[in-house]
């Protein structure tokens, strides 16, 4: 991992802490970052934070405020993070809720009207999906139950009626998350660590790109993260 992300991962949760204090149940890294393929130059950061109540508007505001001051920290293609309910993950639906959402493009309205934009910044997203399958599949756990979470993800019964095809494929493609934490053959040697670290790089490439090209594929897949029924 790079050693200016090991860095930032400690003080993204205590920017979690900070503002949701004990509505915080876990905060999980997910996209490039856990699937292997993170740039510093080419990648964002992709935060997912998971708390049991919806948060008050003080809370929300305390949280973007932490963020805001690490901003200059991030990565060049910054930051992105949303903030959902444990009931919204164990029950989903599709588009997903969120109760805050932030990326680059939303920062500027955030440092303009904070209260404004932390009231407004309420939805669903569709793309929640496959953030959700990356999670379970790969997630790195900033705080929060990681194994117990993961351990209670089961297929979603709102998703029932979805074509097992594309299930199935959704599952095989987020599963090859765990290849890229397992060295190749040859690995003992450098060209056998060159061709691990290539490995790693066309497969998490190959992911980040599913996961952001194909979040409908993601939505029937019908994951039920977080919770159980």
């Amino acid at each position: 991992m790079d050693a200016r992300v090991r860095d930032l991962l400690p003080r993204l949760r205590a920017a979690c802490e900070a503002g949701f204090g004990e509505n915080l149940l876990g905060a999980y890294a997910h996209g490039s970052l856990a699937l292997g393929g993170f740039r510093w130059a080419a990648s964002d950061i992709d935060l997912l934070v998971v708390v049991s109540a919806p948060p008050a508007l003080e809370s929300k505001m305390a949280f973007v405020r932490a963020l805001l001051v690490l901003e200059a920290d991030c990565p060049p293609k910054g930051l992105e993070m949303s903030v959902v309910l444990a009931e919204a993950c164990a029950h989903p639906g599709h588009p997903a809720p969120f109760e805050l959402h932030g990326s680059p493009m939303h920062w500027p309205r955030f440092r303009e009207d904070l209260a404004g934009a932390c009231a407004a910044m309420q939805g669903e997203d569709p793309d929640l999906a496959a953030h959700f399958a990356v999670a379970r599949e790969a997630g790195i756990a900033l705080c929060g139950p990681a194994r117990k979470m993961c351990r209670n993800l089961r297929p979603s019964s709102a998703l029932r009626g979805a074509p097992m095809k594309g299930a199935s494929r959704s599952r095989r493609m987020v599963r090859l998350a765990r290849l890229l934490r397992r060295p190749c053959s040859g690995g003992s040697n450098e060209n056998g660590r060159k061709r691990t670290a290539r490995i790693r790089e066309l497969w998490a490439s190959a992911l980040a790109f599913l996961q952001w090209g194909a979040p409908f594929l993601f939505a029937f897949a019908g994951f039920a993260p977080f919770g159980t029924r």
